[in-house]
């Protein structure tokens, strides 16, 4: 039925585990943030994503205002303190419970797979490779080399772009995100799956075409 299934990368294959990666970072340059700079972090930082899924920023803006305080401390750029932190989460993620048998099984069946992410490129490379999954992807868009994010269904008409021969009913659109994955696969006119491991209600207009909540069961409609 689907020629092509694209995932999204954070929470849906991979861990994503930010405390211990910003804390591998601060380790490094031997720096500390206490609870309440850590807890500020973490606000600043997802309203700071939030703003970029939204268009409202750019990621140069999103990585000068997370990292001013910590690049005050150390007289490094944010755009280096981020990419010591992508290149450390390459690592620092694992993928989670049954995303490394899903994709060989997948292969196996001849479905292509892609991964449409908001984020870095530097961190999407070197994971795959890490985890011996690059053979696994046919197809990987982020939103820094597309130039923009998820929602919009512009990151998903570039990937089509790079998928000759399909049509969008042949698509098939994973991830945990209502607002980003789900939303975003809608505006592109394809269908979707959102990946529910924690049973959380549905909420907004917008409504999957399948749910499930572990990896596997995506085998049942694919």
């Amino acid at each position: 039925m689907y020629q092509w299934i694209l995932f999204d990368a954070d929470q849906t294959l991979f861990s994503f585990n930010g405390h211990h990666g910003l804390e591998h970072l601060l380790t490094h340059h031997k720096q500390t943030f206490t609870p309440e700079e850590y807890s500020h972090f973490k606000t600043l930082n997802d309203h700071l994503w939030n703003d970029y899924q939204d268009g409202k920023i750019n990621l140069d803006q999103l990585n000068a205002t997370r990292f001013a305080q910590l690049s005050q401390r150390t007289g490094i750029s944010p755009k280096q303190l981020n990419n010591e932190l992508q290149l450390a989460m390459s690592t620092i993620c694992q993928p989670l419970d049954g995303a490394t048998e899903l994709l060989h099984t997948l292969r196996k069946r001849q479905i292509k797979i892609g991964i449409i992410t908001n984020g870095f490129n530097i961190l999407q490379r070197p994971r795959l490779e890490h985890h011996r999954l690059s053979g696994c992807i046919d197809l990987l868009v982020t939103s820094e080399e597309a130039g923009v994010a998820k929602p919009d269904k512009r990151i998903f008409q570039y990937a089509f772009k790079q998928m000759p021969h399909t049509q969008p009913e042949n698509v098939l659109m994973v991830g945990d995100s209502l607002t980003s994955d789900i939303t975003g696969g809608h505006n592109a006119g394809i269908a979707t799956c959102w990946y529910n491991p924690q049973q959380k209600p549905l909420s907004g207009c917008v409504k999957p075409t399948y749910e499930i909540r572990s990896l596997k069961e995506l085998l049942d409609y694919v």
